[in-house]
């Protein structure tokens, strides 16, 4: 059987894991959780990304390709800001077992995402069909929970803005307690500034 890789496209925005208002964040998320007695895996800040396509197991044989759609979209993508904006859970508030911070659906961001969806769709390569909602994950619950009362005080809350200047090619490798992402590749945006 041939190896796999289990692939995904990114974004890391530039100073996101140093950034205050959001270990300010977790931190109270922590806070909150650890009164409720709930068993909570916090996402390790070097782990923070927004994820712009997941490709999932992939043969070594195809990672060439990767690597060059990487560097087609990033030719035409330009640098852009992104603000993050709000928490929420997946897959909802009632049944929640993802925590995360959001950040727009800029249009920047959002043709960065697509083109990147037409460019894998061409070579054959599966594509979530569900809408692109961009958001950072900070922690995974072990069972499912009703988040609304820990979460409600900061949905509209601000956590700063960040400069996007690059995409990156990840691999997420299963490790003891947390999957560990390696940077297979990245490329800066080199397209005109459109917003």
């Amino acid at each position: 059987m041939e190896p796999k890789k289990r692939l995904f496209f990114a974004i890391q925005p530039e100073g996101l894991k140093d950034s205050p208002e959001i270990q300010t964040l977790v931190k109270k998320l922590r806070i909150g959780v650890d009164r409720r007695g709930w068993e909570v895996k916090w996402t390790p800040d070097v782990n923070w990304h927004f994820t712009l396509s997941f490709v999932g197991e992939t043969e070594e044989e195809r990672v060439p390709e990767m690597l060059d759609i990487l560097k087609n979209v990033a030719e035409h993508g330009a640098h852009f800001n992104l603000p993050l904006k709000g928490v929420g859970a997946f897959p909802s508030e009632r049944e929640a077992r993802v925590l995360w911070v959001g950040a727009p659906a800029k249009r920047s961001l959002v043709e960065l995402q697509q083109t990147l969806a037409g460019e894998l769709e061409k070579r054959g390569f599966p594509i979530d069909e569900r809408g692109y909602r961009p958001h950072l994950t900070v922690g995974r619950l072990r069972n499912p929970k009703g988040v609304g009362d820990l979460i409600s005080p900061f949905v509209r809350n601000k956590f700063g803005e960040f400069q996007v200047t690059e995409i990156l090619l990840m691999e997420s490798v299963q490790a003891r307690f947390f999957p560990v992402y390696k940077i297979l590749a990245r490329e800066p945006l080199m397209g005109l500034v459109s917003e």
